[in-house]
């Protein structure tokens, strides 16, 4: 049988036969097209990364559990992405931890369920070992409906600062922190994932907050590939309060438009200078406050920040 090798569904890479004659699938050659042309493990499992993320979609019927099932039927769970990647790791002789935890939602708040799950680490050329997550680098279910992604590398060598805010493994030291999370901290965490350090979050900087005890919560935060903006200056709570000022301070992206959304009333009016867009804005009602941006060519705007207004 004969199986064409996709990188994130879009470029042939090579044609290579995937099963023996005796129905079993040769991982060592699946392993050596999808990396082919790359040289080092590092480089070697980012196409391994690629090619799990471009070919295979999440199962919702939870039954595509082996490596097996996600090369054959092209679905699988958690535990099929992991046990694949790992297959075709160790085909290179990539060494790789898998670990398992519970995981959260994009728009978790404190009190909402968390999920079974596991990801795992890979090794570098160095021996550095850096956590992967394949199951959220390639899509999510929408209605029931897998929705790819379309070449998320957020979800690639993620540093454990970043792991901590939606990831909690079941043993505290895989969580690989100088000073490990609590479970009671980490259900008190924003779900903020690695690609929200591009808005210029920092990581360290709210994880120390709310080691201090910050318990405010947190705007959600929405990192959408190809709608840019760097947050300055913003308030770090998840609520406002009717009649007070606040104050947003972005860096614009070239060929991009904000506004701010406050309970569907649209507000354009920043202010520039040296670079940085600010906005003052007064809500008078209860409802939502969004930060939305947009491109000049379409006008559609996406909500990149959100707040419940009290």
């Amino acid at each position: 049988m004969i199986r064409a090798i996709t990188v994130f569904a879009a470029t042939v890479l090579s044609t290579v036969t995937l099963f023996s004659q005796q129905g079993s699938i040769a991982y060592g050659k699946l392993a050596k097209a999808v990396t082919e042309g790359r040289t080092g493990k590092y480089e070697q499992a980012k196409a391994i990364y690629k090619y799990i993320c471009g070919n295979i979609e999440f199962d919702p019927t939870l039954k595509n559990i082996t490596a097996d099932d996600c090369v054959r039927t092209g679905k699988g769970t958690c535990l099929g992405y992991v046990r694949l990647f790992i297959r075709l790791c160790s085909a290179l002789g990539i060494r790789t931890e898998s670990i398992s935890g519970h995981a959260k939602a994009i728009y978790y708040t404190p009190g909402d369920r968390v999920f079974k799950h596991i990801w795992l680490r890979v090794e570098d050329d160095n021996g550095r070992m850096f956590f992967v997550e394949p199951t959220w680098g390639s899509g999510y279910v929408s209605d029931g409906k897998f929705v790819r992604h379309d070449n998320n590398m957020s979800w690639f060598d993620v540093d454990p600062e970043w792991m901590v805010f939606t990831h909690l493994p079941d043993y505290q030291r895989q969580q690989y922190l100088t000073k490990p999370v609590a479970k009671e901290l980490f259900m008190a965490l924003p779900a903020l994932y690695p690609g929200t350090s591009e808005m210029g979050i920092d990581s360290r900087k709210v994880l120390e907050m709310y080691r201090s005890g910050h318990t405010a919560g947190f705007p959600i935060i929405n990192p959408i590939p190809g709608y840019d903006v760097k947050l300055v200056d913003f308030p770090m709570t998840r609520k406002l309060s009717v009649g007070e000022k606040y104050k947003i301070s972005i860096r614009p992206s070239k060929g991009k438009l904000y506004a701010i959304i406050d309970n569907y009333k649209f507000r354009d009016n920043w202010q520039e200078k040296d670079g940085i867009m600010t906005i003052e804005v007064v809500p008078d009602s209860p409802g939502k406050l969004n930060l939305a941006t947009a491109t000049r060519n379409d006008e559609q705007y996406v909500l990149v920040l959100e707040y419940d207004i009290e």
